[in-house]
């Protein structure tokens, strides 16, 4: 009778280790599904904040533009009254071909060289 009684402990024990492997299991598996879902949550907050740093970036940048757009339009039309000041084209006088405009320097023209001799002194 003994041995039955502890071959029924046992037994039991088993059981409970069973019931309680079970429930880990079960409660490994919700905590892997909420890690996952705070996983997709945390890209779509970096993504969230990739967009915003890039809207920041161009925020940022609008002033600048705003100025350059300014200077640019003012640019405009002070060179609009300017052409308006200057004389026709046909009145200025004739603008130099480039081709007399371009002079060649002497000190960059093409030197003649031996390149057999050159070799046998850098030998």
């Amino acid at each position: 009778l003994g041995a039955w009684a502890v071959l029924d402990c046992a037994r039991e024990r088993a059981a409970s280790a069973d019931a309680a492997l079970s429930a880990a299991k079960a409660m490994l598996a919700d905590a892997q599904s909420a890690q996952a879902a705070k996983g997709a949550e945390v890209v779509a907050a970096a993504d969230r904040l990739q967009v915003a740093l890039v809207q920041q970036a161009l925020a940022e940048g609008k002033p600048s533009d705003i100025a350059n757009a300014q200077q640019a339009l003012e640019r405009l039309v002070q060179g609009g009254t300017a052409q308006e000041a200057t004389p026709p084209v046909a009145a200025q006088a004739p603008a130099t071909p480039a081709v007399e405009k371009t002079s060649r320097d002497v000190s960059i023209a093409p030197v003649p060289m031996d390149l057999d001799a050159a070799a046998s002194a850098g030998a």
